[in-house]
């Protein structure tokens, strides 16, 4: 088998193999541990009303977030899945970037059995990292949340 013409490489390798390394390597980038926080969440009594925030878990700064799935039965009701920071700022990025409730999924169909997955494209911030510690945040989109819905997931992050 003949040696694959090597054009290019991802900007990890481009430092890290062409020795040309502005700054090292995150360990998020390379050599990192997955990390994986559970949330479940059930409704109150009375309806989750349209644009009430729930705080799903906490994820520590450095942490970037490569996947996560929503499964509920909360019957009609579209959830989205952002950030937040824990300070409580206004912003879930040192400064610059607004705390954001679809962040990695906008509308997201969690009335029904089938699991949802985010964050599934770049557009949806896949690989985001984080620059300070952050709350995963589901905020109801469209419909209320009735009363006594479970809603189950987690989210993957990879951090030192």
């Amino acid at each position: 088998m003949a040696l694959t013409a090597r054009d290019d490489y991802s900007a990890q390798l481009d430092q890290a193999e062409l020795g040309a390394v502005a700054s090292p390597l995150l360990p998020s980038e390379l050599g990192g541990r997955f990390r994986i926080a559970y949330f479940e969440f059930t409704s109150p009594v009375g309806d989750l009303a349209t644009t009430k925030n729930i705080i799903l878990t906490r994820l520590p700064k450095g942490a970037r977030v490569i996947a996560g799935s929503i499964v509920s039965n909360t019957g009609g009701c579209k959830l989205d899945v952002g950030l937040s920071g824990a300070d409580a700022s206004g912003f879930m990025a040192d400064g610059s970037v607004a705390d954001d409730d679809d962040f990695f999924l906008a509308a997201g169909d969690v009335s029904g059995t089938a699991m949802v997955a985010f964050p599934v494209t770049s557009a949806l911030n896949y690989g985001y990292a984080l620059t300070k510690d952050c709350y995963l945040t589901g905020t109801v989109d469209t419909a209320a949340m009735t009363a006594a819905k479970v809603l189950k997931g987690h989210v993957m992050y990879v951090v030192d």
